[in-house]
């Protein structure tokens, strides 16, 4: 029996986590294609405790059942002949017979395997129904404006732990990206509304929001809270989720939402293309991150053919 089990690495978020995830399932199918005996084990995953990683510990433990429905993808990988357990179920692994992934390739495919595997994450992967619940309330309360776009703003200060970009730079990002998303809304007509997919708070993208009135006096932004806080029920639900389920909710959205636009470096926004290069379309800005695209190509038209 081969065990192939996804590896959660240092202070890595959402996108990051589910990257590794995808990994190791797309490393399943592979070796089960190839005779062998597979089984997927699940492990936890992880949620940070504050949006800025304000305090110690800066994450901690939570189920996989907050990102994923586990009975969903064990029936969709048995009908494959795959095994899925969890980590507790499985004991004393032969370390010979165990395959550890994480969000990087292990191996070179092919376009028939990408293409597949792109189709079946962005239709038919089964996340929590909790959060596709909360997901699909946001995208019902969307569905008032003709036309909106999702957008997702990377300016949490978490950023500062993550490098040693300091202050200015990050204002630098800021900046970057609002003038992206301007530049966005410029030349696409009709746009009613902006989800903002963001742990921000709203005075720290107040700005944007104060330019893009200046293009459309009528524009309406709103972020997850903003909706949730319209009904009390479903706002105690949000509520009580981790912070990672509910980035979760926000990247649903914005695989979903009619239009969408995001960094090209940031993880979140490159797996929401990802996703939706195999349902829809998407704009990423500049900032070019060439590991994304070969760790999780989007391939053009004539590749797929």
């Amino acid at each position: 029996m081969l065990y192939i089990r996804y590896s959660i690495q240092g202070n890595e978020g959402l996108c990051n986590q589910l990257m590794a995830i995808f990994r190791a399932v797309g490393e399943a199918l592979f070796h089960q294609g190839q005779g062998k005996e597979v089984c997927l084990v699940l492990s936890d995953v992880q949620t940070r405790t504050t949006v800025d990683l304000t305090k110690e510990p800066h994450f901690q433990p939570i189920k996989i059942d907050s990102f994923i429905d586990v009975d969903g993808l064990s029936e969709m990988l048995e009908e494959k002949k795959i095994q899925v357990k969890r980590i507790e179920e499985v004991h004393k692994l032969d370390a010979g017979l165990l395959l550890t992934c994480n969000r990087m390739p292990n191996r070179r495919a092919t376009p028939e395997e990408i293409k597949d595997l792109g189709i079946l994450f962005a239709n038919l992967f089964p996340w929590s129904k909790e959060v596709i619940r909360l997901s699909n309330f946001v995208m019902d309360s969307m569905s008032s404006y003709p036309l909106w776009t999702a957008a997702q703003l990377r300016i949490e200060r978490d950023l500062l732990s993550f490098s040693s970009i300091g202050e200015s730079r990050l204002a630098s990002i800021r900046e970057s990206q609002f003038d992206s998303v301007i530049k966005f809304f410029s030349g696409t007509k009709n746009i009613s509304a902006i989800y903002v997919a963001s742990g921000s708070q709203a005075s720290e993208y107040e700005a944007l929001i104060t330019r893009l009135k200046e293009i459309n006096p009528s524009i309406v932004a709103i972020n997850k809270k903003d909706i949730f806080g319209m009904n009390l029920e479903l706002k105690k639900e949000f509520d009580d989720l981790c912070l990672e389920q509910q980035a979760l909710i926000d990247w649903m959205v914005c695989t979903r939402a009619p239009l969408f636009i995001g960094p090209h470096s940031s993880s979140f926004s490159y797996l929401a293309a990802y996703i939706r290069h195999y349902q829809h379309f998407t704009n990423l800005h500049p900032d070019y991150q060439a590991c994304w695209e070969d760790w999780f190509p989007r391939l053009a038209s004539k590749e797929m053919a």
